[in-house]
Parts: structure tokens; C-alpha cells; sequence
């Protein structure tokens, strides 16, 4: 890299003094491409084009949740742990913030759902455990009839 007299060779771009650096020599010769000992050292000649990155685009603001679907799941929910019967209103609730959702597009619907279906499930069950009670007091009326009239 050094001339015979001891002087660097000029290669590259100049240096803080205004003096050429050294530095290798594919960058000064035209058609040779740089390597990887050219990392970093800038190529005089065109520019290359600079892609723009991606296009950030501001999110929409999330959508409001209807507030009828929550109260029709938390209303459904409650039934169950409670009073079965309570379902018929989480059904009404739900079946009602459903068709407000389709009309103002909010989000809730499969809140809404979930309170129509878990609400007709507490119906089902008050009815299953109303059937059960008048099986058993029927059951208990007949035995103490037969009971009483035999005279034990």
C-alpha cells in the first residue's frame, strides 16, 4: 500500500486533514465491486435509491361495546349461580343489544350471544329443576297418602 519512498498511497476518501487516506484499492478502480474490506467506506459515483420504509397509517379508534350485551352476559351469568329464572331477562337483554349492535355497529355481538345462550341455559335448567320438584313432592305426596290411608 506504501509508495517505494515510504509515502502512502492516496486511495480512498480524504481524511480529516485534507490529505487522502489509505485504504484498499477496488474502491478507486471503476468496474471492480467493493468487497468486504469496503465496509463502511462510501463508493463515489450515483447514489443508490433510498426505499422508503413502511407506510404507518393512524389506527382507527376501537369501536364502543355495547353496553346491553355486557349487562345480558353478567345478567346470564348471575342466573345461573342464583335464580335460573332471572335468565329470561339476559335473554331479552341480549336479544335486544343484538339488534342494536346490527344498527349502530358497536362491538358486543358475541357478548351478546353468549348472554342469549348461556340465559336460555338457565331457563332450561329452571325448568328442569321445576319438573324435578313436582316429580319429588308428587313422589313424597303419594307416599305419605298411602301412608296415612293404611293407617301407619
Amino acid at each position: 500500500m506504501d509508495k517505494p519512498d515510504g509515502e502512502p498511497q492516496a486511495t480512498g476518501t480524504p481524511g480529516a486533514t485534507g490529505t487522502p487516506t489509505p485504504g484498499p484499492a477496488s474502491l478507486d478502480k471503476p468496474g471492480v465491486p467493493p468487497g468486504p474490506a469496503d465496509a463502511g467506506r462510501t463508493v463515489p459515483g450515483p447514489a443508490r435509491p433510498v426505499w422508503p420504509g413502511p407506510v404507518s397509517r393512524p389506527f382507527a379508534p376501537p369501536r364502543p361495546t355495547n353496553t346491553l350485551a355486557v349487562t345480558a352476559l353478567v345478567i346470564a351469568l348471575v342466573s345461573l349461580a342464583t335464580c335460573p329464572l332471572i335468565g329470561g331477562v339476559a335473554v331479552y337483554l341480549g336479544n335486544r343489544a343484538r339488534a342494536e349492535i346490527r344498527s349502530s355497529g358497536e362491538q358486543g355481538d358475541g357478548l351478546a350471544l353468549a348472554g342469549v345462550i348461556v340465559g336460555w341455559c338457565a331457563i332450561a335448567l329452571s325448568a328442569v329443576l321445576l319438573l324435578f320438584m313436582v316429580a319429588y313432592f308428587g313422589f313424597l305426596a303419594i307416599m305419605f297418602g298411602a301412608m296415612f290411608a293404611t293407617g301407619v
